[in-house]
């Protein structure tokens, strides 16, 4: 990747009509944790030819910088229906601490969006808003789609706890526990030649975790913390060729 660089550069430094180098450049840049530098390419390729991919990049960029309103208005122009960049738009209202609009905005989400972001990753901005009925309502309707990871469950109890439901959040911890427990032992008993050793101790060394983790849960319900949004967007990337029959790009 090293060597791409001086030649993105010399193309640059040829004032190109097509906003292939700038995107590229800033990709590279957004790779490499240089904002600022992703930031300036990405703004030229805009300036060439607007796109969502780097209208989408160039949120990342302005979010890496604490600059949420402006990452803000580029994560709801590359966003459709439901989606991930919207998700990321919600995200950065409540950064910018306009919580008043980011509610208005909670609405416009849609399950049957094609591109829907998640019942849980919902849930999770209510918690952020201090809406807890509405969390709760979207953990229970993402509870049976989603791997039951502790990051996102403890966010659940902590809404349950926050709306004096203790009874819910006990019996969903219990289950957990059972699960667990019920997983660890079927992993030691399991004579299935599939998978190697090595993956089922990777396995079982993982369940434990987690059951520990969920019976620490139980005994500290009460003193569960308000769960850290975690929002980590990765860049995309699209295809650069010129002349690509597939995209449809024209020979520069």
């Amino acid at each position: 990747m090293k060597k791409a660089f001086p030649l993105l550069q010399e193309a640059i430094s040829l004032n190109p009509t097509s906003p292939f180098p700038f995107r590229l450049l800033g990709e590279m840049y957004l790779r490499e944790e240089k904002w600022l530098l992703a930031e300036k390419m990405l703004i030229k390729s805009i300036n060439t030819a607007p796109s969502k991919i780097t209208y989408y990049n160039l949120g990342i960029a302005y979010y890496k910088l604490g600059q949420f309103k402006k990452a803000a208005s580029y994560f709801l122009k590359s966003s459709d229906d439901s989606d991930y960049s919207f998700y990321g738009y919600v995200v950065c209202l409540i950064k910018d601490e306009r919580k008043s609009e980011a509610k208005k905005q909670m609405k416009a989400f849609r399950r049957d969006a094609p591109n829907f972001v998640g019942e849980i990753e919902v849930a999770e901005l209510y918690v952020e808003l201090h809406c807890y009925k509405e969390a709760v309502t979207w953990y229970e309707n993402g509870w049976n789609d989603y791997f039951k990871d502790p990051h996102w469950i403890s966010g659940f109890m902590y809404a349950l706890f926050q709306m004096n439901d203790m009874p819910r959040a006990q019996k969903l911890l219990q289950s957990l526990i059972m699960e667990k427990k019920q997983n660890i032992k079927d992993a030691k008993e399991d004579k299935d030649e599939s998978w190697s050793e090595d993956d089922r101790k990777e396995y079982i060394k993982d369940e434990l975790k987690h059951l520990k983790e969920f019976e620490n849960m139980m005994k500290n319900v009460a003193s569960l913390s308000h769960p850290e949004l975690e929002f980590t967007p990765s860049f995309q990337t699209t295809c650069y060729l010129f002349g690509c029959p597939r995209h449809h790009h024209p020979e520069y």
